[in-house]
């Protein structure tokens, strides 16, 4: 029996490993620095990147090296995959994808060297370096050390550079180039750029002051300065935005601070970028949307823009589906798991919604899931990463090039 399983459960974990790391999300079911060889580290590092990056942008990269010519439709899914608004352009920002990859995960490799080269050795500090800088940056919290960073809780080197690298990934590339083109200049900046900025600053500053207020006391903080708090509540903030990492012991959180971190989870970081989740600004104009109805305003105002009129729409959507998929998913996994006394109620809704946000963020550890409770979460990595804003796209083009015939007459519901 004990052959059998291990016959099963060796290609499970590979698969789910895979998976993981191509959909930057960070679940494990095995302890990747131990478990796997430096070949499949080496493996686990290349498919994190690739996921990174995004599919189609690596297989447009390697068009252009093979001088392929990219119709006007691959154009539309390259744009809506690489998170640019318009189709003009495309290759150009493919192109700085590449550069500021290299540049952003350099920059972290050198940081990251000051404290793991003299703590572990110049190859395996490089390496240790390198691995967590590109992890970092990719969203995708994979990590060599077994407890992930809560040996470094303290560090601030470690941390400033981490959560500098999930914040960078997570603004997504057209932001970074936008502000790398206005030379950082706020009024140059597109309504997009302003808007995915300020969210994601209210995101990490208004969440980091109530976990400080709710953990003060708790036994998560147990043991911590008042700074180290403050630096750890910072960190979660920003790593509960698809990012993986943790630096405290997340099953000691209290039931308030889980679920601040779900809602974190399931906005995640912004279009176009590393990170998953329903993202920054379909959040941003969901709560504009609820500012618009109740002041009856005929559209929706950023400044001295306004949204387009479908934009509501589409952002409702998008939530919609990921609650759907993630009550849906929760309610299968409680079933197949009640007997394990581990997954309670808030250990489900958290893995699951870690799952369908690429965060990979675990309170019941992910390793003791069984087989069909991993498959499962293998397809919620697999549609937060790509199956969501697909199938919205999908519809989208549908609805486009559907033209009805006739206009069917309009009548009155109530609703709320």
């Amino acid at each position: 029996l004990a052959s059998k399983e291990r016959i099963w459960t060796n290609p499970l974990n590979a698969v789910f490993t895979a998976t993981s790391a191509t959909c930057v999300t960070g679940l494990t079911a095995c302890d990747t620095g131990h478990y796997w060889s430096l070949f499949g580290q080496i493996v686990i590092l290349v498919l994190i990147q690739i996921g990174g990056i995004g599919f189609m942008a690596i297989i447009s990269m390697m068009a252009l090296v093979l001088k392929r010519k990219i119709n006007l439709q691959e154009r539309k899914i390259i744009s809506q995959a690489s998170g640019s608004i318009g189709i003009g352009g495309i290759l150009v920002l493919l192109k700085k994808i590449i550069l500021y990859t290299s540049i952003i995960e350099i920059t972290g490799t050198l940081l990251l060297s000051i404290q793991f080269i003299p703590e572990y050795g110049f190859l395996k500090g490089l390496y240790y370096s390198l691995f967590h800088s590109i992890s970092a940056f990719c969203n995708a919290g994979f990590d060599l050390f077994g407890s992930s960073l809560v040996q470094y809780k303290s560090n601030i080197l470690v941390n400033v550079t981490i959560m500098s690298l999930i914040v960078v990934g997570g603004l997504g590339f057209m932001v970074i180039s936008d502000l790398v083109e206005a030379r950082f200049k706020w009024g140059k900046l597109m309504l997009h750029s302003k808007m995915v900025i300020i969210t994601t600053l209210l995101l990490i500053f208004i969440p980091t002051a109530i976990i400080y207020v709710l953990e003060f006391n708790g036994a998560a903080f147990n043991g911590l300065t008042w700074y180290e708090k403050i630096l750890t509540s910072l960190f979660q903030s920003i790593t509960c935005r698809t990012a993986g990492f943790n630096t405290v012991n997340l099953s000691q959180l209290n039931d308030s601070t889980v679920l601040l971190s779900c809602i974190l989870m399931l906005i995640g970081g912004s279009s176009g970028s590393t990170a998953g989740g329903i993202k920054t600004t379909t959040f941003a104009v969901l709560l504009l949307s609820i500012v618009n109805a109740a002041s009856k305003k005929p559209s929706i105002n950023v400044g001295r823009r306004q949204l387009e009129a479908n934009v509501v729409k589409h952002a409702s959507a998008i939530l919609f589906l990921y609650l759907i998929l993630t009550l849906s998913a929760s309610m299968v996994l409680m079933a197949i798991e009640g007997n394990n006394s581990i997954w309670t109620f808030r250990a489900v809704i958290f893995e699951t919604i870690s799952a369908i946000g690429t965060v990979g963020l675990s309170i019941g550890g992910t390793a003791l899931l069984s087989i069909a409770s991993k498959i499962i979460i293998m397809m919620l990595m697999y549609i937060g990463r790509v199956g969501a804003l697909a199938i919205i796209f999908i519809f989208i083009e549908k609805s486009t090039q559907q033209k009805e015939q006739l206009q069917k007459p309009i009548e009155k519901i109530l609703i709320g």
